[in-house]
């Protein structure tokens, strides 16, 4: 995300850089900064620990590991140094706002505090080289950390997918809207096109109050339902005066013969009964001895005998008895249900009659039907006078059915156009709602792209003039530089380098610039954005990023590194080149310091050798 930071006067101080058990400090190593110098030159051949240095830096300060992580397959296990274990890695960076450590936790650093680290900016020879080379889409990869815009991206993106997706809904709004016009305009055609418009037609529809309608076929309807239960009762007592007349015959026949066997045999039905009871008694009592109804001695074997021989003999009288029990229960069973039938019946006449009585379209004729048959005293006159009658009564209830349906149907119609004509005005408010919504969408969008396009092209005017100048300062009077940094206007996530060569503009430096040229303009790339956007906690390492380079080169480089460090915390410099050392070594300055390295040992680790 781009940020501009203000200078602050007050810039972070750095005291020192312990680390312990880390890659190439297989002993506990001290890097002192001295308090009055915010430029530091680590000079070392190579191999004696100036990347271990620098990736402390980095593990100390950033979620990265360093070098490891630039090279293929490299084992992460060597985070630590040879001979050590992860868990007596240590790191320690201590400054004038505290101190700032990492331990090693498996593969990754933890650091403590979680939050408030010194700012690094990092840059090794192998980005300066990659930056001065890169294809457009890598350079912005190479420098995503200092300007990425990702986030306004995808606030554009998201905004599109917003415009898509209400003109999705704008489709499906106007196709829903098509539908029930067309189904209205339908039935307003069917109808005959009563008024000028179908608007106006389905509009007076909807507003019309038809609770009368309503009342309407809820009489119509009682008036229908209670004429068919009464159709329906008189049907039941028709069939059951049938069936009851037949019970009876069978109950009276069932008696007759039960009655006939009780004389012939001399016994009735309570002797049966009393026998049966006193087997019953003697299967439930073991070792029964008396007689339980005259209470003489008997043993309990004789006693049943005594009664299965008269219960075999009274079989016949048995099987009788049974036979006019069911005549009986059968005909009292048809009796209940002809009485409430038949109170069924009376009860449906009752509200049949109030139900015509209350509705002012039913025929008079049919109550008056109704009246009579209620006037008959008995309930077999008003059966058969309704028998009488039934062809003409069902003939005005199919009337009042017809009417019923012509009422329902209307009623059905008006529901349709109601909720077709409120489909209508819905979906044209969610219409209008969604035109609006889409309208300021496309505001929104057109905003932020042109707000972003502005940000963008003055923040990277901004840092093209800075790198125009570092990269003048380093190469006055060459013919070189208008450096500009651009985004092309359809572009993303692709960063354009364009400069002067001679009288040539805007071309690609790489296809021009010597290496040396292409390796100093990308480092006041680096050193631009770092700058921009920096500040006062922010160390900027510079991790062997010049290779050989001629005597006045040199020294502008230098007065370029004393001018920007002000607007640092600290400026480290690691470097193999020997012009280096020998420069500070015969021309010491007050704002740099100049460490030197000594040769590497497994058993010594990290040491130094001069410091000045």
């Amino acid at each position: 995300m781009l940020l501009c930071h203000s200078l602050n006067p007050t810039n972070m101080k750095l005291h020192k850089l312990h680390l312990t058990a880390f890659r190439g400090a297989t002993k506990p190593f001290i890097l002192p900064f001295a308090p009055d110098k915010n430029i530091t030159l680590i000079y070392g051949e190579n191999g004696s620990g100036k990347s271990t240095i620098a990736d402390a830096l980095i593990c100390v300060c950033t979620d990265a590991l360093g070098s490891i992580e630039d090279k293929s397959g490299a084992d992460k296990s060597w985070l630590c140094a040879a001979g050590q274990t992860p868990d007596a890695v240590q790191l320690a960076l201590h400054t004038d706002q505290g101190v700032f450590s990492a331990r090693l936790a498996g593969k990754k650093f933890v650091r403590k505090p979680d939050s408030g680290q010194p700012r690094l900016r990092h840059l090794r020879r192998s980005s300066v080289v990659a930056l001065s080379t890169a294809t457009p889409a890598e350079r912005y990869e190479q420098l995503a950390e200092y300007f990425d815009l990702s986030p306004i991206i995808k606030s554009e993106e998201n905004l599109r997918s917003l415009l898509r997706s209400l003109k999705n809904e704008a489709e499906r709004l106007l196709g829903a809207q098509a539908e029930v016009q067309r189904i209205l305009e339908e039935i307003w055609r069917n109808e005959g096109q009563p008024t000028e418009t179908w608007q106006e037609w389905a509009k007076t529809e909807t507003e019309k109050d038809l609770d009368q309608e309503r009342l309407r076929l809820q009489r119509t309807r009682a008036i229908i339902e209670y004429a068919q239960r009464l159709f329906q009762s008189a049907e039941t007592l028709r069939q059951v005066r049938q069936e009851g007349a037949q019970a009876r015959q069978l109950r009276e026949v069932a008696e007759n013969q039960l009655q006939t066997l009780q004389n012939q045999a001399g016994a009735d039905a309570g002797l049966l009964q009393l026998l049966q009871q006193a087997r019953h008694l003697l299967d439930r009592h073991d070792a029964q001895d008396t007689c339980p109804i005259c209470r003489q001695h008997a043993g309990q074997s004789q006693l049943l005998a005594a009664l299965d021989t008269r219960l075999q003999a009274m079989n016949a009288l048995q099987e009788a008895l049974e036979a006019a029990n069911t005549a009986r229960e059968n005909h009292q069973n048809l009796q209940a249900v002809w009485k409430r039938t038949l109170e069924d019946f009376n009860q449906t006449l009752e509200h049949l009659l109030h139900s015509a009585e209350a509705d002012p379209e039913c025929p008079v004729l049919l109550r008056s039907q109704l009246e009579r048959i209620l006037q008959e005293p008995t309930h077999a006159q008003r059966l058969e006078q309704l028998d009488a009658d039934q062809t003409p009564l069902q003939a005005m209830i199919q009337g009042r059915q017809l009417i019923a349906e012509t009422i329902a149907k209307a009623l059905d119609q008006h529901f349709l156009i109601a909720e077709n004509w409120r489909a209508v005005q819905s979906k044209s408010s969610a219409a209008r709602e969604n035109t609006a919504r889409l309208k300021a969408a496309e505001q929104a969008l057109q905003i932020v792209e042109s707000s972003r396009k502005q940000f963008i092209d003055s923040e990277l005017s901004a840092i093209s003039a800075e790198v125009d100048a570092l990269y003048q300062s380093l190469h006055p009077g060459e013919d070189l530089g208008q450096v500009r940094l651009f985004l092309k206007e359809k572009g993303k996530n692709s960063l354009e380098l364009s400069a002067r060569f001679h009288d040539e503009t805007e071309l690609a430096p790489q296809s021009v610039y010597s290496e040396s040229h292409l390796d100093t303009l990308a480092l006041c790339v680096y050193l631009a954005l770092a700058k921009r956007y920096g500040g006062s906690d922010t160390v900027l390492l510079l991790d062997d990023v010049l290779s050989a380079c001629d005597e006045a080169h040199l020294e502008r480089f230098i007065d370029l590194l004393q001018v920007q460090s002000r607007y640092f915390a600290h400026i480290i410099v690691t470097t193999h080149y020997r012009p280096w050392r020998e420069r500070f070594r015969t021309q010491p300055t007050d704002s740099l310091e100049l460490v030197e390295l000594g040769e590497w040992s497994l058993e010594g680790g990290i040491s130094l050798r001069q410091q000045a």
